[in-house]
């Protein structure tokens, strides 16, 4: 098959979603810092660009599953890239696995390890039965929980192990609040197209909730990610891990545009993104300044 020609590059590459990188980028940074006290280690890079180039593979996966199953229709659906004939299905599909075997490929030297191998295949596993039939987490109400694991204690313990080649426990509690507002972005995403998949007769908590009892959910995710990184700071007696709380105005305004219609939701998971940015950034300077304060 021949590669996608040179004009089709931009549109697929923003066709995997590039605002949602923050997702994949954050628990990896958050990790090295607290692994190694340094985010300049060639592991990182390795891990980083492991996660990202997954991320952008079951993104063009999951955008290619959509179209095919019906799902992404109608002027309210904001994944277009295949639906306006910006990117092909074929050529959506194609990206989306050279993605993954480039992940792989960038994490090769840790794969002689038992432990990161078993970490990389169910992340994997998890990347395609997301999307792809059988399985189809996200069409089964699954979706969420797959998110959940996959940035959250998968990526996390993943990366610990290919910085230090063991798991460390510590790193879980780190990985609740990134986890609660990675599945925010994707809770924001499934609120929108709450319509279109009762439509396509798929399943998500969302569409079983409604769209009430969905934004009480979102409220609860964005707000209890702030509530644990209180915990963290008092548990590990380290007032920096409470740098996070500094975004509480912008998850107010994030949490003020959550309201029901196409116009005010179009943007929602991109928004809850550009709050994602920030609060991981700062959680991590709150674990440097910890490690600096004990040092």
């Amino acid at each position: 098959t021949s590669p996608p020609a040179p004009s089709a590059m931009p549109n697929l590459f923003l066709a995997t979603r590039p605002w949602s990188f923050t997702a994949a980028a954050v628990p990896v940074a958050c990790t090295s810092v607290l692994c190694s006290g340094t985010i300049f280690k060639e592991s990182f890079a390795r891990m980083l660009g492991m996660g990202v180039l997954m991320q952008a593979g079951a993104n063009l996966i999951n955008s290619y599953c959509d179209f095919r199953s019906g799902v992404d229709a109608g002027d309210q659906c904001a994944d277009r890239a295949i639906l306006d004939g910006q990117v092909s299905p074929k050529q959506a599909m194609i990206v989306g696995l050279l993605c993954l075997l480039g992940a792989g490929k960038l994490v090769s030297p840790f794969l002689s390890n038992p432990e990161f191998r078993q970490m990389f295949m169910a992340g994997s596993a998890l990347a395609v039965a997301y999307s792809v039939p059988p399985v189809s987490l996200k069409y089964r109400a699954m979706g969420d929980l797959a998110i959940l694991t996959t940035f959250g204690p998968l990526l996390m313990q993943a990366t610990a192990v290919a910085m230090t080649g063991r798991s460390d426990p510590s790193v879980t509690l780190y990985s609740i609040p990134i986890g609660m507002l990675t599945e925010a972005i994707l809770w924001a995403n499934n609120a929108r197209d709450i319509d279109n998949d009762k439509n396509a007769k798929i399943r998500t908590v969302c569409s079983m909730l409604g769209f009430t009892k969905s934004k009480d959910g979102y409220r609860a995710l964005v707000y209890g990610a702030y509530a644990v990184c209180a915990a963290l700071a008092a548990k590990e007696r380290n007032p920096g891990l409470l740098l996070p709380l500094v975004t509480l105005p912008l998850a107010k305004k994030t949490l003020e545009a959550f309201q029901v219609g196409p116009e005010s939701m179009r943007e929602a998971d991109s928004r809850t993104a550009q709050l994602h940015l920030p609060f991981g950034v700062l959680l991590i300077l709150g674990v440097l300044l910890g490690q600096r304060l004990k040092a």
